[in-house]
Protein backbone atom coordinates (compact mmCIF):
# COMPACT_ATOMS: atom_id res chain seq x y z
CA UNK A 1 0.00 0.00 0.00
CA UNK A 2 2.72 2.26 0.96
CA UNK A 3 4.92 1.65 -2.34
CA UNK A 4 1.15 2.45 -4.01
CA UNK A 5 0.88 5.79 -2.17
CA UNK A 6 4.39 6.85 -2.94
CA UNK A 7 4.16 6.00 -6.99
CA UNK A 8 0.65 8.45 -7.14
CA UNK A 9 2.62 10.89 -5.20
CA UNK A 10 5.27 10.62 -7.50
CA UNK A 11 3.02 10.73 -10.86
CA UNK A 12 1.03 13.32 -9.73
CA UNK A 13 4.18 15.49 -9.17
CA UNK A 14 5.39 14.53 -12.93
CA UNK A 15 3.68 17.17 -14.33
CA UNK A 16 5.27 20.15 -12.33
CA UNK A 17 9.16 18.45 -12.48
CA UNK A 18 8.60 18.10 -16.14
CA UNK A 19 7.85 22.13 -16.79
CA UNK A 20 10.60 23.10 -14.67
CA UNK A 21 13.20 20.57 -16.20
CA UNK A 22 15.57 22.16 -18.95
CA UNK A 23 18.06 20.94 -21.32
CA UNK A 24 20.76 22.50 -23.27
CA UNK A 25 24.32 23.32 -23.12
CA UNK A 26 27.04 25.80 -24.48
CA UNK A 27 29.44 26.04 -27.00
CA UNK A 28 32.30 28.08 -26.94
CA UNK A 29 35.76 28.86 -28.37
CA UNK A 30 38.78 30.80 -29.27
CA UNK A 31 42.00 31.68 -31.10
CA UNK A 32 44.71 33.87 -29.48
CA UNK A 33 47.50 32.65 -31.37
CA UNK A 34 48.22 29.86 -33.91
CA UNK A 35 49.25 27.85 -31.00
CA UNK A 36 46.42 28.35 -28.14
CA UNK A 37 43.02 27.95 -30.09
CA UNK A 38 40.42 26.51 -28.33
CA UNK A 39 37.10 24.97 -28.38
CA UNK A 40 34.60 23.68 -25.79
CA UNK A 41 31.38 21.43 -26.31
CA UNK A 42 29.37 21.97 -23.21
CA UNK A 43 26.39 19.92 -22.66
CA UNK A 44 23.82 20.61 -19.75
CA UNK A 45 20.87 19.37 -17.78
CA UNK A 46 19.25 22.07 -15.00
CA UNK A 47 15.89 22.21 -12.74
CA UNK A 48 14.27 25.86 -11.74
CA UNK A 49 13.93 25.90 -8.02
CA UNK A 50 11.75 28.86 -8.82
CA UNK A 51 11.56 32.12 -11.02
CA UNK A 52 14.74 33.17 -9.99
CA UNK A 53 17.04 30.29 -9.17
CA UNK A 54 17.96 27.43 -10.66
CA UNK A 55 19.84 24.45 -10.07
CA UNK A 56 22.54 22.19 -12.76
CA UNK A 57 25.34 20.68 -13.99
CA UNK A 58 27.39 20.92 -17.20
CA UNK A 59 29.54 17.84 -18.38
CA UNK A 60 31.53 18.15 -21.13
CA UNK A 61 34.87 17.83 -23.68
CA UNK A 62 37.24 21.27 -24.33
CA UNK A 63 39.64 20.90 -27.11
CA UNK A 64 43.00 22.50 -27.01
CA UNK A 65 45.19 23.04 -29.94
CA UNK A 66 49.00 22.08 -29.28
CA UNK A 67 47.64 21.04 -25.35
CA UNK A 68 45.88 18.40 -23.28
CA UNK A 69 42.12 18.51 -24.02
CA UNK A 70 39.60 17.70 -21.10
CA UNK A 71 36.78 16.35 -19.64
CA UNK A 72 35.18 18.73 -17.99
CA UNK A 73 32.26 18.73 -15.10
CA UNK A 74 31.00 21.75 -13.28
CA UNK A 75 27.96 22.49 -11.47
CA UNK A 76 26.69 25.84 -10.80
CA UNK A 77 23.51 27.60 -8.71
CA UNK A 78 22.05 30.26 -10.87
CA UNK A 79 20.53 33.84 -9.74
CA UNK A 80 17.93 35.19 -12.17
CA UNK A 81 17.07 38.58 -12.95
CA UNK A 82 13.66 39.08 -15.18
CA UNK A 83 14.10 42.43 -16.84
CA UNK A 84 11.18 42.21 -19.04
CA UNK A 85 9.19 38.65 -20.50
CA UNK A 86 11.14 37.52 -22.82
CA UNK A 87 14.82 39.38 -21.73
CA UNK A 88 16.90 38.54 -18.62
CA UNK A 89 19.93 38.68 -16.73
CA UNK A 90 21.67 35.68 -14.57
CA UNK A 91 24.70 35.09 -12.19
CA UNK A 92 25.91 31.73 -12.19
CA UNK A 93 28.40 30.58 -9.13
CA UNK A 94 29.85 27.82 -10.67
CA UNK A 95 32.71 24.86 -9.56
CA UNK A 96 34.42 23.60 -12.63
CA UNK A 97 36.69 20.49 -12.70
CA UNK A 98 38.87 19.62 -16.07
CA UNK A 99 40.52 16.24 -15.79
CA UNK A 100 43.11 16.33 -18.54
CA UNK A 101 43.34 13.51 -20.77
CA UNK A 102 46.88 13.87 -21.99
CA UNK A 103 49.00 15.11 -19.26
CA UNK A 104 47.13 13.58 -16.28
CA UNK A 105 46.48 16.31 -14.27
CA UNK A 106 43.79 18.02 -12.76
CA UNK A 107 42.93 21.94 -12.49
CA UNK A 108 39.24 23.51 -10.58
CA UNK A 109 37.78 26.95 -11.04
CA UNK A 110 35.04 28.35 -8.67
CA UNK A 111 33.71 31.88 -9.57
CA UNK A 112 31.27 33.78 -11.06
CA UNK A 113 29.63 33.87 -14.59
CA UNK A 114 27.44 36.64 -15.61
CA UNK A 115 25.58 36.29 -18.75
CA UNK A 116 22.18 37.49 -20.15
CA UNK A 117 19.26 35.14 -21.84
CA UNK A 118 16.67 35.82 -24.79
CA UNK A 119 13.77 33.59 -24.96
CA UNK A 120 12.65 32.95 -28.29
CA UNK A 121 9.64 31.25 -27.43
CA UNK A 122 8.38 30.59 -24.33
CA UNK A 123 10.11 27.02 -24.63
CA UNK A 124 13.56 28.19 -26.29
CA UNK A 125 15.86 30.45 -25.15
CA UNK A 126 19.45 31.67 -26.18
CA UNK A 127 22.11 32.56 -23.97
CA UNK A 128 25.46 33.47 -23.42
CA UNK A 129 27.98 33.81 -20.61
CA UNK A 130 29.96 37.18 -20.59
CA UNK A 131 33.26 37.04 -17.98
CA UNK A 132 34.35 35.70 -14.87
CA UNK A 133 35.12 36.40 -11.24
CA UNK A 134 37.20 33.91 -8.99
CA UNK A 135 39.38 31.47 -8.27
CA UNK A 136 41.58 28.38 -10.32
CA UNK A 137 44.59 26.07 -9.41
CA UNK A 138 45.90 23.58 -11.31
CA UNK A 139 47.42 20.01 -10.32
CA UNK A 140 47.86 20.90 -6.28
CA UNK A 141 49.24 24.67 -7.20
CA UNK A 142 48.37 27.43 -4.78
CA UNK A 143 45.10 29.15 -6.44
CA UNK A 144 45.11 32.45 -8.10
CA UNK A 145 42.55 35.19 -7.79
CA UNK A 146 41.34 35.93 -12.20
CA UNK A 147 38.95 37.82 -13.49
CA UNK A 148 38.06 37.73 -17.18
CA UNK A 149 35.61 40.09 -19.44
CA UNK A 150 36.81 38.68 -22.96
CA UNK A 151 34.68 36.37 -25.50
CA UNK A 152 38.44 35.49 -26.85
CA UNK A 153 38.46 33.35 -23.19
CA UNK A 154 35.51 33.37 -21.37
CA UNK A 155 32.56 33.98 -23.47
CA UNK A 156 30.47 30.69 -24.66
CA UNK A 157 26.64 30.84 -26.71
CA UNK A 158 23.73 28.42 -25.62
CA UNK A 159 20.37 27.31 -26.24
CA UNK A 160 18.27 25.76 -23.98
CA UNK A 161 14.41 24.06 -24.05
CA UNK A 162 12.18 23.78 -21.70
CA UNK A 163 11.29 19.89 -21.22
Amino acid sequence: MRRFLLILLLAAGAPALHAQVYLGGYVGGGIGTSTSAHFTVMPEIGYSVSNNVSVGASVGFRYRKNSSSSIVLAPYVRGILPLTDRFSLFMDGMFQYDNYLDDHYSAWTAGLYPGIRLWITPGFGLTTRLAFLGFSSVAGSTPTFDARLSFSNTAAFGAFFLL
